[in-house]
């Protein structure tokens, strides 16, 4: 059956057996780093009125679109490619360390700029925190009145309809964790870069995590990326994207 989010790609007899020998992302893991060094994006930055996370969900979103393997996931023992460009994100609903926090989905139509990037991502941030819900809320807040039982017999009928393309395009559509990539900007309240799991729910073969900047304008960012999506030689061509992308802005 088809999926209403992604479209089926054809596989070599060894990417099937790879898919077979490595069930799940936390088996086909693979851990990635880039050192950034920001002067020079700093001083675009402040040029452009542009914010230092737009800007960098701006360098994700054109990675992607050079390289669109990274736009790929595995789903019942078949790769697929996403219709569409999203991330998602988690978003806090005031500024305040105890504030509360929801997890995004954003759509993102090719070919944007970074003006344009950053206005919808601006637009989505002030209505999250003048108390409109994200995605997440929409999507799980009937669970928590469940009992932890019942809950993980919905998981685990999710998982099992996901992976045989019968979810509802609903939930496809609106569930944060159905998504291209999932984005963490840990460097907004001060800390370094860990490397992030793969869920296994959902369709998020990507995860990038973005950490604080030291006062010589050095940056570390983590990727943990399904290597079943495509060929080494494929992430370590994003990965030059990407840190050119951020380390010379004027030029891109």
């Amino acid at each position: 059956m088809k999926r209403s989010d992604a479209v089926k790609i054809n596989l070599e007899t060894y990417q099937r057996v790879e898919l077979v020998m490595m069930k799940n992302r936390q088996e086909a893991s693979i851990f990635m780093n880039v050192d950034l060094h920001c002067e020079a994006l700093i001083a675009y930055l402040k040029k452009k009125e542009i914010t230092l996370f737009s800007y960098f969900i701006y360098v994700c979103l054109k990675t992607v679109e050079l390289h669109p393997e990274l736009n790929r996931f595995v789903m019942g023992n078949h790769l697929y490619s996403h219709n569409d460009l999203s991330l998602s994100t988690l978003v806090k609903q005031d500024k305040g360390s105890d504030g509360s926090s929801t997890l995004v989905k954003w759509t993102f139509e090719p070919g944007l700029d970074i003006d344009q990037v950053q206005t919808h991502v601006q637009k989505s941030i002030f209505s999250i925190r003048n108390h409109q819900s994200g995605n997440s809320d929409h999507f799980f807040v009937w669970m928590k009145y469940l009992p932890t039982f019942i809950l993980r017999l919905i998981i685990s009928l999710g998982r099992v309809l996901d992976n045989f393309n019968l979810l509802p395009s609903a939930i496809l559509r609106d569930e944060p964790l159905h998504t291209g990539a999932v984005v963490a900007n840990l460097g907004s309240i001060g800390l370094t870069a860990p490397y992030h799991h793969l869920y296994d729910w959902g369709t998020a073969s990507v995860f990038i995590v973005m950490g604080k900047m030291d006062e010589q304008s050095n940056m570390q960012v983590t990727f943990t990326i399904d290597e079943r999506i495509a060929e080494g030689v494929i992430f370590a061509r994003a990965l030059t994207t990407f840190k050119s992308l951020m380390e010379h802005p004027y030029e891109n």
